[in-house]
């Protein structure tokens, strides 16, 4: 027994028939990245692929573990030396993709996405404030600039499939930026919107700074669904329980279960392992998915 995943509505559902360990992972393509946010919780190996045959290897043993739908992220993946090989090879193994990305990103590897995003089931656009708000969380003056310019981009392309993720950080609780925020996110429209808790993953030292508590978020996550009642904007929401069935690939081969702590709690690598002993592990696992 195991699940299906439909394209169309970005889900799983039950399917007695599927046998599938693994369902879904992130896929972190590259550490690659400009900016400098508060709360990534990325690992920051400075790794990134060279080799066209490693990618093709790894995407093989996904598929042969059951993965159906992988949320190419990074760093930011944009920047990944063979993005557009990753992408091909799950196109050619017939595994969905959605992708991840803070916009901030070469002007040619933007203009691409624009033109190719009926590729992905969703394409996912960062945005944690307005303004220098978001430039502050981000680490980079012209972050704000550039999520607006891919966000821009990608609708004038007609992309109906545009996500908005923004984590709520410390910043928002305030009613004056939570009321931006939200004012502009019902301007430009975008089909989901999705907030996220600060996960302690990986936390760097000003963490503490932008965490907030799960009655917080709870909280956040009511006023956005009582101001969003008259739009057709689907408010979905990640908080730190939603994190702790996600496997995590990294660009090194490194298969990870992210826990509800700042720890993972089991690993496997895709290329120093047997497909069976691999499945053995993933199989003691519970997997989870978020309701909406």
């Amino acid at each position: 027994m195991g699940y299906k995943y439909s394209p169309l509505n970005n889900s799983f559902s039950f399917d007695p028939e599927i046998i599938s360990p693994l369902p879904q992972i992130a896929w972190h393509i590259t550490s690659k990245c400009l900016l400098n946010c508060k709360f990534c919780f990325d690992e920051k190996l400075n790794a990134d692929y060279e080799d066209i045959s490693e990618i093709q290897k790894t995407v093989v043993i996904l598929k042969e573990l059951g993965v159906q739908k992988i949320d190419i992220s990074g760093g930011e993946p944009l920047l990944c030396t063979l993005l557009k090989v990753v992408i091909d090879e799950c196109v050619k193994n017939k595994i969905n993709m959605t992708l991840t990305t803070s916009g901030f990103a070469n002007e040619s590897e933007i203009d691409w996405l624009s033109k190719n995003w009926k590729l992905f089931s969703r394409v996912i656009i960062s945005l944690d404030g307005i303004g220098d708000t978001h430039n502050l969380l981000r680490g980079n003056t012209a972050a704000f600039e550039a999520f607006s310019n891919a966000y821009s981009n990608l609708s004038s392309q007609g992309c109906n499939i545009l996500r908005i993720n923004s984590v709520v950080t410390s910043y928002l609780l305030s009613e004056p930026q939570r009321e931006l925020l939200i004012g502009h996110i019902i301007n430009l429209n975008p089909l989901e919107w999705c907030i996220i808790q600060p996960h302690p993953l990986n936390k760097k030292s000003n963490y503490n700074s932008v965490d907030i508590t799960a009655s917080q978020f709870e909280e956040f996550r009511d006023q956005c669904t009582f101001a969003l009642r008259k739009t057709n904007i689907k408010l979905i929401y990640r908080d730190n329980n939603h994190y702790s069935t996600y496997w995590v690939l990294d660009a090194r081969g490194n298969l990870k279960k992210v826990s509800n702590n700042k720890d993972y709690s089991s690993k496997v690598n895709l290329f120093t392992m047997d497909i069976e002993s691999i499945k053995k592990i993933i199989d003691g696992f519970e997997i989870n998915f978020p309701e909406k």
